[in-house]
């Protein structure tokens, strides 16, 4: 969905067609000063979704009730971060301002980008509710990245213990890296179709943007499943963090404090690893992962695609599926 010229204001257009689309569980409409403090004090509700002053995509004519919010206290109550560092290698990829308002609505030419957007969600919150009556237990399963081994294990483990699995990508803002959303669909569908040949998994993604925002956004992302009906949503190792601003599991340990402020379930796994003693790749839902399990790197897996050589922890005829694309996948 990062088809404007100027992404930074896209992923505000996206924030106002998500607002009005009605999949925001604790917003109808960009934040005052005084509903931001209130996100502050309730980490629950999620990633604040604020509008910040001087976007050329917006009308500021009727824009009222202007504030500051200084960026290190956006970080540290947002993101939880204390380290300048680390608030400095995160600002250059979200760009939070420090000037907001509430009021200012989208200039006349983009409603129609807008419409596409509602439009697009409000269809697959259909799938899903269409999904459900054929499935008892749908599981939402997150992701941001080309399926290595370890996600491959994790969706046989859901396949086993619930009835589906919908592959639920957000294709929103994503920083420089990524996988391209068109090409993680093809991708997820090319497995769909060519390694599970189920009738139970399916590829449902929402156009929403990525804050990086790790256990608050995990929180954020339970809110927006809930919305879009799922009941049951698996919050992975290190979910939406970045270059080890967090724990690997401090997103699963902060949704587990705030579960009873949700209707939807969290799943329980804490990973999946390659075992040097089994010779397997294994799923653990322990938080201390033993001495023979080997991480899977997903940094290193996207390295050996860019090379177009075989990593051994993915799955060999997807990577080959995939060095067969001759344009460049990745943000």
């Amino acid at each position: 969905m990062q088809n404007l010229n100027n992404i930074y204001e896209n992923k505000y257009l996206i924030d106002y067609a998500n607002l009005k689309s009605g999949i925001i569980k604790y917003q109808k409409n960009f934040l005052s000063e005084d509903e931001f403090y209130d996100f502050v004090k309730k980490p629950f509700k999620g990633m604040p979704l604020l509008l910040p002053v001087g976007l050329k995509s917006f009308d500021y004519s009727k824009a009222k009730n202007f504030f500051f919010i200084k960026k290190y206290f956006y970080y540290k109550n947002i993101y939880f971060l204390k380290d300048k560092k680390k608030i400095n290698y995160i600002d250059k990829i979200i760009k939070i301002p420090s000037f907001f308002c509430i009021g200012a609505i989208p200039k006349k030419k983009f409603n129609k980008y807008i419409k596409k957007i509602v439009k697009q969600n409000l269809e697959i919150k259909k799938k899903i509710y269409n999904v459900k009556k054929r499935f008892k237990k749908i599981v939402a399963f997150q992701t941001r990245n080309i399926p290595h081994s370890g996600h491959l294990e994790i969706i046989n483990y859901l396949l086993d213990k619930y009835n589906c699995v919908v592959i639920n990508p957000l294709i929103g803002f994503k920083k420089s890296g990524d996988i391209k959303s068109h090409f993680l669909k093809k991708i997820f569908m090319f497995l769909i179709k060519k390694k599970y040949r189920k009738k139970n998994i399916f590829y449902f993604p929402v156009v929403s943007n990525f804050f990086y925002a790790g256990p608050r956004e995990a929180l954020h992302h339970l809110n927006l499943r809930e919305m879009l009906g799922f009941k049951y949503f698996l919050v992975g190792r290190d979910h939406a963090g970045i270059k080890n601003l967090y724990h690997p599991f401090d997103a699963y340990k902060f949704v587990k404090k705030y579960k009873y402020n949700f209707k939807i379930r969290v799943v329980d796994i804490k990973g999946a690893y390659f075992s040097s003693k089994t010779k397997q790749v294994e799923i653990s839902n322990k938080f201390n992962n033993g001495q023979n399990l080997k991480d899977i790197s997903g940094t290193n897996f996207r390295k050996y695609l860019k090379k177009k050589k075989i990593y051994n922890f993915a799955d060999e005829r997807l990577q080959k599926y995939i060095h067969k694309i001759k344009k460049n996948i990745f943000y």
